[in-house]
């Protein structure tokens, strides 16, 4: 097996022998209130150090506590999301995304509108 790689300016070739084997961190927590401010850390770490960062973010139920930490973080004044490109993980299909149950309503309500993200930089 062959597989094409791109590295900076740089595009080649490696076989499967040289493919590069990543292996996950696991992480465990005691709480689901540690996962909402590991994850909410990560992403501010993110923006911090690359405000233009684009992050592809989830919906549903898990990730309602880091938006909520986020969103704190946002208000407290220690990041802004104003150069980032927000694109959704997820949306139902053919949902219209302006219906109460899409996740871009979902968005909109746990996330988007309490923050400063451009309406062009959210997809």
């Amino acid at each position: 097996m062959v597989t094409l790689y791109q590295e900076k300016d740089r595009i080649g070739l490696i076989t499967k022998e040289q493919t590069p084997v990543y292996k996950p961190e696991i992480i465990v927590f005691g709480q689901p209130e540690q996962v909402d401010q590991y994850a909410a850390d990560r992403v501010i770490k993110q923006i911090q150090e690359k405000p233009n960062s684009v992050l592809t973010l989830p919906t549903g139920s898990t990730p309602e506590g880091m938006y909520k930490k986020l969103v704190d973080a946002y208000h407290r004044g220690k990041i802004s999301f104003k150069d980032a490109t927000v694109i959704n993980l997820d949306e139902y299909w053919p949902l219209d995304p302006q219906h109460p149950a899409s996740y871009t309503s979902y968005m909109r309500k746990n996330f988007i509108d309490q923050v400063d993200i451009p309406p062009e930089k959210w997809h």
